[in-house]
């Protein structure tokens, strides 16, 4: 009788060929992991050595499990059974993963593995089962499954395999191979053996590397060893740049629970650790729950839908749109004709951002990286009892088609998939007529699949018609308002922001013209000088003295002009209309420094040299100037040339006042001409109306509508002309109390610089607080440690004690790390949990803590401080957590200026009190007066460093923190000996005492 034989290429056409991709597999395999019920699965690729580890913690293999289940084709699918394994009590998991289809992901991912799995069954933990398998014999023709070996062993107790086991394993397979050389074809049996004999794997060496998801501590759980690895691993590794900064396994492997959702239950953790190099302690996990979407990503939407579809496809759930009014609302879906649908009844959840920075609620720093994250990974989502069904949710899957809509009409279809971070709840129970494909890449498109398919798509039609279309209805009517209202401001600022963009380009350019061209001043005014001596000599043939001396005059006016014109062409107005960025405005203080400098360096030193000029002259020719009539045309040149500037000005203004007064007037005839048509074409269509055929309840609805139109014409219409009159009011100005003209420009101005400053100081608040948290996390633990050095040092002693060899050792070792401990001590008046009573502190405590911190740094750069007798007798009521950081601030300011000083003078830092405050001094370079109230603003520094301009921050939080005590920092006059003093000393009215 004949029988059927099973061709071991059977393996694989029903297995790696039907697996989608690595990604798939893996995905498959952490299924597998969750069916185990494994609290953990990672993942962890070596490169450099082509291997790749998955390792879990689940329930594991017995061997009588592994061979007659894990190694058997065709068992019974795991779908609709219960588990009869649950060993650790834990809530039941429904089964996830598909029969058979586990061993087949992992021969997608490599020819070779290797797995040890470790059972735990009634509660005892069972021998280490350990086997070998290369899948590529599989695929050899002429081979049936009888003519290949599988090598399984136990391993006893905590015995473990090593490298010799493992080639043992690989022996054996060899062997089988040999014997079955005459069925195989000479290339593939040499390729097959090339391949065992590269397979190097040593668990006992890599189960020391991990940390945890050991199995050599008679841990359970199941590990495979993959290697070689499947070249397309690494290329779905790499990030895909076309679709943004990641790769296609973290598409695949993110959000493999569902953790956009707070309150689903997290019932396995993930990982996957790429190793590019030999530099093992440099990797990541690729598919860490941060990097896909969170609750508070979900939160910070814009608009948010959330419901059930029930068993004949009906929708009932709640929409909120723009974080402001939620709608209770149904949708109705036309397919069920009365019939319960196969897909069965499912949850659907959506969050959903507005796809331009206008549109949101966002601030751009909130929006804008929220958008780049649904940029990448925003679609819907299938999740299985919690476990993500593949390929939904991938932005590159558009399963509804919704891109495909929107394609044809944004305004009309509204949604894109890719701005979505939504999911749908579906369970085993409920919608087991949706069945995956054997491949694992989706669904099989059956009749449940297309009633599923067609609900969520009417869905998404319905909701853009009700919710988001300014014809939609009643419900529409807030997304419309607000996005008039976006609209409207997005312009307003876009307007703005060009106009402030031209004037900032043209101030920037006269900035760069000055620095450029700075370097031509003094010649210019030299030249202007050498022509006033060579017209001043040519005057000397004139012989008529009225004359005489009516010429100098003009050329001494002429000569003026020509400075005064080379000085107006390098001066540069004060900014108005925009908001000068940090550097701008550092790069305009620096020119206004330099303009003062150069104004009475060359300009008027230039004026001074001219009248000077003409006075030698006037001497030699023997000739009397008036000096009335001197100094009269003087002034009457300038109050001309002052009158033509302000006379265009005045000409430019009454020109803007034309204009905006003809736009009103033309704006508001447009308006009441558009709202006239707009009522005449209501009329004309309700004159149309054939009033006779309608009900009363349509006669009723046809009147709101006709209300409704009326009313929206008129709202529109009337809010264009409150926004004119609103803006128009705007314009107003005053006088402050030096009489000069304060107007709505100005305070603009001044606003917006404070909020560029205030949003400035909030991410250096930010960084602060972080650098804060940082550090008391470091001084937390090292405390801890220190701790135990101190036992460990005393355990040393006594051994010191008994074994003179060790008492060297125990000497250096103490005095080292009492140096050490010092370092640490110095933290703790820095503890503001620790130090946040005022009490009575001593000036001369803080003069030792200051000398405790800066002793290394004083000697390094020969640095003396001294604390004057009247010092050491004060004190000061207060923090010393606020108190203590002063001092050290200004100390540090002053340790970095002295140590740029000559080495052979003597450089100190002077500590005094009296009874107005305290100062501290130095004599090191000194503090240009321009420039004493500046040192204290955010930013603003002169010190230069490896990296660039320091920070600018030290002096600035010294006085908020002052300020906040009641006390104030200024740079004073110099005391004594010093070339630079800071004065503390208390507000008037402040709350700390001294």
């Amino acid at each position: 009788m004949a029988n059927f034989k099973t061709s071991a290429r059977a393996l694989e056409m029903l297995g790696r060929q039907q697996i989608a991709g690595i990604p798939t597999a893996t995905s498959e395999l952490f299924k597998n992991a969750y069916d185990a019920y494994a609290d953990e699965v990672e993942v962890d690729y070596f490169r450099h050595k082509n291997c790749l580890l998955i390792r879990d913690n689940g329930y594991g293999m017995t061997r009588a499990e592994f061979e007659s289940k894990w190694l058997t084709i065709g068992t019974d699918s795991k779908y609709g059974k219960k588990p009869q394994i649950n060993p650790f009590s834990k809530p039941e998991r429904p089964i996830m993963g598909e029969k058979g289809i586990g061993r087949l992901a992992i021969s997608a991912i490599g020819p070779q593995v290797l797995i040890l799995t470790r059972a735990l069954r009634e509660n005892e933990t069972q021998t280490l089962v350990v086997s070998f398998i290369n899948w590529d014999i599989f695929g050899l023709p002429g081979l049936v499954l009888e003519d290949i070996h599988i090598p399984v062993y136990e391993f006893e107790d905590n015995s473990f395999p090593d490298s010799d086991f493992v080639q043992k394993l690989v022996g054996e397979v060899v062997e089988s191979l040999v014997n079955a050389e005459d069925k195989i074809d000479e290339i593939d049996y040499q390729r097959v053996l090339e391949q065992l004999k590269s397979f190097k794997i040593n668990p006992k060496e890599w189960d020391s590397f991990f940390d945890g998801l050991l199995l050599s501590n008679n841990s359970i759980g199941t590990h495979f060893y993959i290697t070689p690895v499947d070249e397309s691993l690494a290329s779905s590794l790499d990030k895909d740049y076309n679709s943004g900064d990641i790769s296609t396994m973290q598409k695949m492997l993110l959000g493999f629970t569902n953790t956009m959702n707070a309150e689903a239950p997290h019932v396995i953790n993930t990982a996957f650790r790429d190793y590019k190099n030999q530099d093992l302690s440099k990797s990541n996990n690729l598919i860490d729950q941060a990097i896909f979407f969170t609750p508070d990503d979900c939160a910070q939407a814009d608009h948010h839908f959330s419901g059930r579809f029930d068993e004949y496809g009906q929708f009932a759930g709640q929409v909120t749109v723009y974080n402001e009014e939620t709608y209770q609302h149904e949708i109705l879906w036309h397919g069920a004709n009365g019939r319960k649908t196969l897909c069965g009844p499912f949850n659907l959840t959506v969050h959903y951002l507005q796809g331009t920075e206008k549109d949101t609620l966002l601030s751009r720093d909130d929006w804008s990286p929220l958008h780049s994250k649904t940029n990448i990974l925003g679609g819907l989502y299938i999740y299985r009892d919690g476990i993500r069904i593949l390929p939904y949710g991938d932005s590159d899957y558009d399963w509804l088609d919704i891109e495909k809509r929107r394609t044809k009409s944004a305004k009309y279809y509204f949604f894109s998939h890719r701005l979505m971070m939504g999911y749908i709840d579906i369970k085993h129970l409920d919608n087991s007529g949706l069945t995956e494909k054997a491949g694992r890449e989706g669904f099989i498109e059956n009749k449940a699949y297309r009633q599923l398919r067609d609900i969520l798509i009417n869905f998404f039609l319905q909701l853009a018609n009700d919710f988001f279309r300014a014809d939609g209805g009643p419900k529409s009517e807030l997304w419309t308002a607000k996005k008039v209202e976006f609209d409207r401001a997005f312009k307003a600022k876009q307007k703005r922001d060009s106009q402030a963009s031209g004037k900032k380009q043209k101030f920037q350019k006269a900035l760069n013209d000055f620095n450029n061209n700075k370097i031509n001043i003094p010649s210019e005014l030299e030249t202007v000088h050498a022509k006033a001596e060579e017209e001043l000599r040519a005057l000397s043939i004139i012989n008529d003295h009225d004359e005489l001396a009516r010429k100098m005059l003009d050329l001494e006016l002429h000569l003026l002009k020509t400075v005064t014109s080379i000085e107006d062409s390098y001066r540069i107005s004060n900014p108005k209309g925009f908001v000068l960025s940090k550097d701008l405005r550092q790069e305009w203080e620096a020119y206004q420094d330099e303009w003062s400098r150069f104004n009475v360096d060359y300009f008027q030193c230039t004026k001074k040299t001219i009248s000077n000029l003409i006075d030698t002259y006037k001497n030699e020719y023997k000739v009397e100037l008036n000096k009335r009539v001197r100094l009269q045309q003087a002034i009457d040149d300038i109050a001309a040339n002052v009158e033509k500037s302000v006379g265009v000005e005045s000409k430019l203004t009454n020109d803007v006042i034309k204009v905006v007064n003809r736009q009103v007037i033309d704006l508001t005839r447009e308006v009441m001409v558009t709202l006239s048509d707009s009522l005449k074409n209501i009329k004309v269509e309700f004159a149309k109306l054939d009033i006779s055929k309608l009900g009363d309840d349509e006669l009723f609805n046809k009147r709101l509508e006709i209300e409704e139109k009326i009313t929206a014409e008129a709202r529109q219409h009337k809010q264009i002309l409150e926004s004119v009159q609103s803006q128009l009011s705007a314009i107003h100005w005053s006088k402050d109390e030096d009489g000069h003209i304060i107007t709505q420009a100005d305070i603009n101005d001044a606003l917006e610089n404070e909020l560029e400053e205030l949003r400035g100081q909030i991410n250096v608040d930010i960084e602060l607080s972080q650098l804060g948290l940082a550090v008391g996390v470091i001084h937390h633990e090292f405390t801890s440690t220190a701790q135990a050095i101190r036992e460990n040092i005393k355990d040393l002693k006594m051994l010191s004690d008994v074994n003179e060899k060790y008492e060297s050792l125990y000497k250096n070792l103490r005095a080292n790390f009492e140096h050490l401990d010092n370092y640490l001590s110095l933290f703790t008046p820095l503890d503001r949990r620790m130090y946040r009573k005022q009490e009575n502190i001593p000036y001369k405590d803080i003069s030792a803590f200051i000398l405790d911190i800066f002793k290394e740094r004083f000697r390094r750069h020969n640095i003396e401080l001294k604390a004057t007798r009247g010092f050491n007798l004060r004190s000061i009521f207060a923090c010393r957590s606020k108190i203590y950081p002063v001092f050290v601030n200004i100390v540090d300011n002053a340790v970095y200026w002295l140590k740029q000083t000559d080495d052979n003078i003597d450089k100190v830092i002077r500590l005094h009190a009296d009874d107005g405050g305290f100062y501290i001094s130095n004599n090191g370079p000194p503090i240009q007066e321009s420039i004493k109230e500046r040192v204290f603003e955010l930013g603003y520094s002169k010190k230069e460093t490896p990296n660039g301009r320091g920070r600018g921050m030290g002096l600035h939080i010294t006085r908020d923190v002052l300020k906040s005590i009641g006390y104030e920092v200024f740079v004073a006059d110099p005391r004594d000996n010093a070339t630079v003093t800071f004065c503390v000393q208390k507000f008037e009215g402040g709350d700390s005492d001294e």
